[in-house]
């Protein structure tokens, strides 16, 4: 559920600041997490936004697709060939949450969300970095780049159809 969480605030901490006037978002992104002993594993991907529907492609080291329509989930995981469909209406209100996030300085927020703090990093008033610990202490870093906004994005990109010889887990 905390994969699920991360990706609601940070989508909606895209919609909540400078970036909030588009029709279209796209970008790339860097989630590295590093555990305890200091050891990192390092993620890179692709981001689109185009209404109320979002798309985080992992491509390495791994590949998986996280698909988010209104409180709807979709994590598609080709290499173990499996998709997981969550909602999370009921469980969630971010956007309240957001709200509440407290200005530390120009460039720096700070939002708490079921016991823990989310550093939100502006760079020229756009998000660049979203920060935190998770419940196992491993410290989560996402970064952004080469954010542009408005351009054309195809519809098609968000549809998920799973192949025949998935597993599909309902939650």
């Amino acid at each position: 559920m905390r994969f699920i969480v991360t990706f609601f605030l940070i989508t909606i901490t895209l919609l909540a600041n400078d970036l909030a006037d588009f029709k279209t978002l796209s970008g790339n992104f860097t989630q590295k997490v590093t555990n305890s002993n200091n050891n990192t594993i390092e993620y890179k991907g692709e981001l689109f936004l185009k209404q109320n529907n979002i798309l985080w492609k992992y491509k390495t080291p791994i590949e998986k697709n996280v698909f988010i329509k209104d409180s709807f989930v979709i994590v598609d995981e080709p290499e173990i060939e499996q998709a997981v469909f969550t909602s999370v209406s009921n469980e969630l209100n971010l956007i309240n949450m957001l709200k509440k996030a407290k200005k530390i300085n120009d460039s720096l927020y700070e939002v708490k969300y079921n016991h823990t703090v989310y550093s939100i990093i502006l760079n020229d008033k756009k998000l660049s970095k979203i920060e935190y610990k998770d419940e196992m202490d491993n410290r989560i870093s996402v970064e952004f780049k080469d954010i542009k906004k408005d351009i054309e994005i195809n519809d098609s990109i968000f549809a998920f159809t799973p192949p025949s010889h998935y597993d599909i887990v309902r939650k």
